[in-house]
């Protein structure tokens, strides 16, 4: 359905907003209990290697060295650890830039706890985004249940807890999505599609280059870019034009992956190794790791009674 249809633009809107914020506020409380846990020390092992990564900008070389991840979501933190330091600065918490870099490493509580509430920033505006997403698709109340489901869904609640990669790279899929869905319900003929299906390919590039597994985007991309094959030249330039569009966003906000190739592709290798093929050993495919995400999801869900 399109999402201009009537279930989205309908006279409930007032409902639908109060109902969305009591979301939001469940899914804000879900992430913020425990955001402190550990602190000062820090038991997550990506947590402490993603934040040095970030803070490692400071030294004026924006070259991270290391393709394990793209590197978007490492600007993004080094400009958001910018701004807690700045806002600090500026109200007299945090009397200098030495003062800071000492206070990391006595206590890193604070830069901790800002990088977390990026994830939770991030998580709670998927959660909206999901709402219009599937409103969209269905009706207001399936748009309030889908952000229901996302505001209690264990994982993301727990990972929001994290200075990581995976709730931001969650925001930039369902940014995509938005903008999918949008480009294919104008239409082919619509004058504005092939603007749509820019900002489409350019979400789905900031994607790719928050985390590598979001390239499966390029699946739903492409079906949306040739949604009518009869028109193949027309199809043929739109693809070419978004497909550019999702490459140049991936290499402005990866900038030193392609001068340094045959490093990110040995870090690649290395990614795989640890999402894909770890999962996949001792037998079962893909398959064999289902007994242990029941078992942590039960766990980190509700704990065992």
């Amino acid at each position: 359905r399109p999402m201009t249809s009537p279930a989205i633009a309908g006279g409930s809107a007032r409902p639908f907003g109060w109902t969305l914020a009591g979301i939001l506020l469940v899914g804000l409380v879900l992430r913020a209990v425990g955001i402190d846990f550990g602190l000062p020390a820090v038991y997550n092992v990506d947590e402490v290697a993603i934040m040095s990564r970030a803070l490692a900008f400071a030294k004026g070389d924006l070259n991270p060295h290391n393709f394990l991840y793209p590197t978007f979501y490492f600007y993004v933190l080094f400009g958001w650890i910018g701004g807690y330091f700045a806002a600090g600065y500026a109200l007299g918490l945090i009397p200098s830039v030495q003062a800071f870099q000492s206070q990391f490493f006595v206590d890193p509580t604070g830069v901790y706890l800002a990088g977390r509430a990026l994830s939770v920033a991030c998580g709670l505006v998927t959660i909206g985004l999901v709402a219009r997403l599937a409103s969209g698709c269905s009706t207001r109340v399936g748009g309030l249940a889908a952000a229901l489901f996302l505001a209690v869904a264990p994982f993301a609640v727990r990972d929001a807890r994290y200075v990581k990669h995976d709730v931001p790279a969650t925001l930039a899929v369902v940014i995509a999505c938005v903008l999918l869905v949008r480009a294919f319900d104008l239409g082919m003929a619509h004058p504005r599609r092939r603007r749509a299906l820019v900002l489409a390919g350019l979400a789905c590039g900031a994607a790719f280059s928050t985390h590598y597994y979001t390239v499966f985007l390029a699946l739903p991309l492409l079906i949306v870019t040739l949604a009518d094959v009869r028109d193949w030249r027309r199809s043929a330039a739109d693809l070419a034009v978004t497909g550019a569009a999702a490459a140049a966003a991936f290499v402005v906000l990866s900038p030193y992956l392609l001068p340094e190739l045959r490093t990110a592709l040995a870090d690649m290798s290395a990614n795989r190794a640890i999402v894909i093929d770890r999962a996949a050993e001792g037998g079962g495919g893909l398959l064999a790791g289902f007994r242990a995400y029941g078992a942590m999801l039960w766990r980190d869900a509700i704990g065992w009674p």
